[in-house]
């Protein structure tokens, strides 16, 4: 009986397309619940679209292979047709490069943010091309190692940067003069600086300038402790880990 069961929904029937398609907008919805939930631009609801899409496209694959060799084969054999079934998801791989691509974004900071996220929607539409192929072995466990990235090793990343002795932080200070100011205080706790990337800013529109200090701290010190001493200069009106 459940051979019977696993044979049948590998096979090209309205459940095994009914159930490839909903298993592919649930498993969208989970892997781009985190992407929700962290507020980023892509999120549940684009994951579910570009998994259903990536899915039914495969599926349309399919279907063309099983009116070949079924109620087109007269037709085939008369004109010679040929068909390459998976021109299809290649285009789907190219077309979520292009979504991915407009995710990625570097702010003011010169922080490169998104990069998960488009990965997360490549991986989404790569899920959706293997459900529609009713290869459900190896979707189940992509899916556990997608959410593993997202969710668990996320949390293992944050600590490593934390605990590692280089440090990136955007300061937004008063005047140009002001920066000589603050590298003085950095050097002056011992610390390294790998390299400075200014911002004059615009006083006339109200811009001020800054300044994204690439450093290495000494051992025992944490960011925190760098940010909260930096802090205290009166010269710098912001200051944030990047």
């Amino acid at each position: 009986m459940a051979r019977d069961f696993y044979l049948y929904i590998h096979q090209f029937n309205l459940f095994s397309v009914a159930l490839r398609l909903i298993l592919a907008l649930f498993l969208g919805a989970f892997i781009g619940m985190e992407r929700t939930r962290t507020k980023n631009a892509a999120g549940m609801r684009t994951h579910m679209i570009v998994c259903i899409g990536a899915a039914l496209t495969m599926l349309l694959s399919q279907y063309e292979v099983f009116m070949m060799y079924s109620h087109w084969t007269s037709i085939i054999n008369t004109y010679s047709i040929k068909l390459d079934v998976s021109r299809y998801s290649a285009q789907v791989i190219n077309g979520i490069g292009f979504l991915s691509a407009g995710t990625v974004i570097v702010n003011k900071k010169q922080k490169v943010r998104g990069l998960t996220t488009a990965a997360s929607l490549w991986a989404s539409g790569c899920t959706g091309i293997v459900i529609g192929a009713g290869f459900y072995e190896c979707v189940l466990f992509a899916f556990v190692m997608i959410i593993m990235c997202n969710v668990f090793f996320g949390t293992i990343s944050r600590k490593i940067i934390s605990n590692s002795r280089n440090i990136n932080i955007f300061i937004e200070y008063g005047h140009g003069t002001d920066l000589r100011k603050i590298l003085h205080h950095v050097k002056s706790m011992g610390i390294r600086i790998y390299d400075v990337d200014v911002d004059r800013g615009q006083p006339k529109s109200g811009i001020n300038p800054s300044a994204v200090l690439l450093m290495q701290l000494p051992k025992r010190m944490k960011h925190t402790d760098i940010i909260k001493k930096l802090s205290e200069l009166d010269c710098i009106s912001m200051i944030d880990e990047v």
